[in-house]
């Protein structure tokens, strides 16, 4: 009799550590239903629009080269922001280097979300937040300093200016994953600047200032538009030693003028 009363209770107690697992599964399970906000794992094919490594393509990469091609590095740092629900900025990075790459981070979102994405993330100097609007992102083009190949680090000096933009649609969730495509598109264009005077080449250039241009101006996430572009004051390229030409990073606008300093 004793016996059985053991057996029985030891079953009563197996019975009830089944039932508290599938508590726990069917709790597990509800955190991720596919129409509910959760932190989920979101993987992003970077759709290309180039034919080969030297194509001329107005696809986005951190290493821009018109000679070589332009290629992602392991590690760039996108920011993605949930265009549906808002929230907070997250960040994803590039699993490998090359002409494609696949992005990964942690982004709270659900099925059918459309998220922005943008290149570089957030930094001290060229791209910080507007505050009080999530949706907006401020730009600066002060800095430069003419070499775009100039190196801090493991990145080109460009990276930090490669203002680029792009919008996941319609984003696919399962369980505690994500996914989806996104076709980055620049916003800024790379001038090559030298310089005449009576017929000859202008050399040992210190400084120049351009004028009648936008040095600063406001990415709308929402749009991938630049926004706030009327303040022309412009901004200085100060090369680190005298150069004969320089690379420069502008906003795509038109009229602007400039000065050797």
């Amino acid at each position: 009799m004793n016996k059985i009363k053991i057996l029985s209770a030891f079953l009563c107690a197996l019975l009830m550590g089944f039932t508290s697992c599938a508590n726990d599964t069917e709790e597990s399970t509800n955190d991720y239903q596919p129409n509910v906000s959760a932190a989920r794992e979101l993987t992003v094919g970077m759709a290309d629009n180039a034919t080969n490594s030297k194509s001329k393509s107005t696809t986005s990469r951190s290493v821009v080269n018109p000679t070589l091609g332009n290629m992602w590095q392991y590690g760039d740092a996108f920011l993605a922001y949930n265009l549906t629900d808002g929230g907070e900025y997250s960040m994803l990075t590039a699993e490998n280097a090359g002409i494609q790459t696949k992005i990964r981070g942690k982004v709270t979102c659900k099925q059918g979300d459309d998220i922005a994405m943008f290149f570089p993330y957030m930094n001290a100097s060229t791209v910080t937040e507007v505050t009080g609007d999530k949706s907006k992102l401020s730009l600066d083009l002060s800095g430069q300093t003419g070499n775009l190949n100039e190196t801090v680090g493991d990145y080109n000096t460009i990276t930090n200016y490669d203002f680029s933009w792009g919008k996941i649609e319609n984003v696919k969730a399962v369980g505690s994953k994500a996914s989806g495509n996104v076709q980055m598109q620049k916003r800024y264009a790379v001038l090559h600047l030298k310089f005449e005077c009576e017929g000859q080449q202008v050399k040992n250039i210190t400084s120049v200032k351009l004028t009648n241009i936008a040095g600063k101006a406001v990415m709308n996430l929402q749009t991938g538009e630049l926004e706030n572009t009327t303040d022309k004051a412009g901004f200085t390229v100060t090369p680190k030693t005298a150069v004969n030409e320089l690379n420069v990073i502008v906003f795509a606008q038109s009229n602007f003028n400039y000065f050797l300093c």
